[in-house]
Parts: structure tokens; sequence; C-alpha cells
């Protein structure tokens, strides 16, 4: 009997579902496929007497016709031929971010300035998105100021998104000050990694 015991790839179980177009693969094949970000997942097959860990780009498991699990041989063509329809069908999975600003300011730093391109690109492909976007500040200055700066930030952002064609009320801002601070601080600490918008696009 096949069994999943543990799934950490969405993807992996669609694959495993789908029937095979491919003579050589059997229509049982589980295939584990890297996410967007590079990292891959990881499923355990068992059919009760042989369990395979499959923990790589494309490792791949199916079961023969008399029931026993075997290691397959899947290609990245194979994966196009066999399963496009199924993973055309995903969901575009949520997607979260951290650009930064300087100090003192509602300005992106350059290196963020230029990492703004992947999150638009991500918020513009998504048919109905929604985006949150939630300000923080590091603990230099009066605690009114920075909640007032966090507010700031998150709404500069919104304004790059929306000055680009998102519409404004796929967007929800807020400012958190200096209460959730990424490296915890001493008061009056100018830290970089304070100083961002965490974005979680969905």
């Amino acid at each position: 009997m096949m069994r999943i015991k543990s799934v950490a790839l969405a993807g992996a179980v669609l694959l495993g579902l789908a029937a095979c177009a491919e003579p050589r693969l059997s229509d049982n094949l589980f295939v584990v496929l890297s996410n967007e970000d590079g990292s891959v997942g990881e499923i355990t097959v068992s059919d009760g007497k042989t369990t395979t860990v499959l923990n790589t780009a494309l490792a791949a498991a199916q079961v023969d016709r008399e029931g026993a699990l075997k290691p397959a041989m899947v290609t990245d063509n194979d994966v196009k031929t066999i399963f496009q329809p199924a993973l055309d069908a995903q969901p575009i999975l949520p997607r979260r971010f951290v650009l930064y600003f300087e100090s003192g300011s509602n300005q992106l730093t350059p290196d963020s300035q230029q990492a703004f391109e992947t999150v638009f690109t991500d918020v513009a492909r998504r048919a109905a998105p929604t985006v949150e976007v939630i300000g923080h500040t590091d603990t230099v200055g009066a605690q009114d100021f920075n909640a007032r700066l966090s507010q700031e930030r998150a709404d500069a952002l919104r304004d790059l998104l929306v000055g680009r064609g998102i519409k404004a009320e796929a967007i929800i801002t807020a400012g958190r000050g200096e209460l959730d601070l990424l490296v915890k601080t001493a008061d009056e600490t100018a830290e970089a990694k304070n100083r961002r918008v965490e974005i979680t696009v969905r």
C-alpha cells in the first residue's frame, strides 16, 4: 500500500497523483520539484515493505504493477510532458520579502531599491494579489516618532507599488515602530536590519 508519511512540497503530492504518459514510468509516480528560490522539500514514500526518502530536485520513485516501490529517473522534459497541466493548475504560493531603509527616513537603501523590482514582479504576476506591508524602525529616536516613521515606510512602499499599476485596495499597510526588532538592541541603537518593511504577497 502506497503511503506518504510527510510532505514538505505541495507540488510533490500533485505529481504523485498524476497519470503517467511516459511508457517507462508508472502511473504511481512521485517526483520532488525545487521551489522558486531553489530550495527543495522532502517526501517519504512507502509501499509497506520499502521506504524511500525523496529530498533532492527531480528525485523520484514509482510503484510497479506488482506493487513494489522502485527508484525512477525523471528529467525536466518528463516533468513538462507528464505534469504540466497539474503544475499550471497550482495556485501561486505566498512569498515574503524584506526591504531596508536609510536611517531616519522612508527612503529605501540602494540595494533595496533594486530588490523592489523582485517584489513588484511577484505582485504583478498574480491575478488578484493581496499585499501586506508592515513597517519597522530601529531604536534611535522617540517611540512616537518611530511609530510614525514605520507607517511612513509602509506607505512609501505602497505608493511605489501603486505607482507601478498595483491597485491601492490590494495593499494593507501598518507601522510597528520599534516594537518588533529583528535584531534586539538597547535603546538609541542604530541597526540597519531593524529599519525595514516586511512584505507578504498572496
